[in-house]
């Protein structure tokens, strides 16, 4: 049953958004102004997050059924991780993507060009303070290869000189 409900959700729901999803993001993108950039942030942030959680449970089906190859579905994967790249190389070469996190979100005169609410500046400050936590353990992700770990995608946004890597 679950299975089934899986493909009527694929095919009859996602299938027909994700062309419309991909456009306006797209669209967005190749605007590249910094009233966008907010929305390209969530957008990529949750896109990639859901390729982790897609690729980890591909590796915890691969161990729960015994499977002597360490994912299950390879070619999914590689789709998602093609994805991936591109949405990060976007995200990185269009927009800039991982300059507003070297900012000082509490300073006014250094973030006032972005106009954003209050609640999208907190925001922005409260993701800046922890990407400078957590550079040291985003780079060691990064170089572990575990593509099934959380953040392993995510944390490559908020590389300041990121470049694309192998995957699978």
């Amino acid at each position: 049953m679950d299975c089934q409900l899986d493909q009527v959700i694929i095919h009859q729901i996602l299938l027909s958004l994700r062309s419309t999803v991909l456009r306006r993001l797209t669209a967005l993108f190749k605007k590249n102004v910094i009233s966008n950039w907010f929305t390209i942030h969530l957008c990529t942030f949750i896109l990639l997050n859901n390729y982790e959680l897609a690729t980890s449970h591909d590796r915890s089906f691969a161990i729960r059924h015994n499977l002597s190859a360490y994912y299950s579905n390879y070619p999914l994967l590689e789709g998602f991780h093609a994805g991936a790249k591109t949405l990060l190389a976007y995200f990185h070469f269009i927009c800039k993507g991982s300059q507003p996190f070297a900012l000082n979100w509490s300073l006014e005169e250094d973030v006032g060009f972005a106009r954003f609410d209050q609640e999208q500046v907190e925001f922005m400050q409260f993701i800046s303070d922890e990407v400078r936590k957590s550079g040291e353990t985003f780079k060691q992700l990064k170089n572990s290869k575990q593509y099934e770990k959380n953040l392993y995608l995510v944390s490559q946004m908020y590389e300041p000189e990121w470049t694309t890597s192998n995957t699978l």
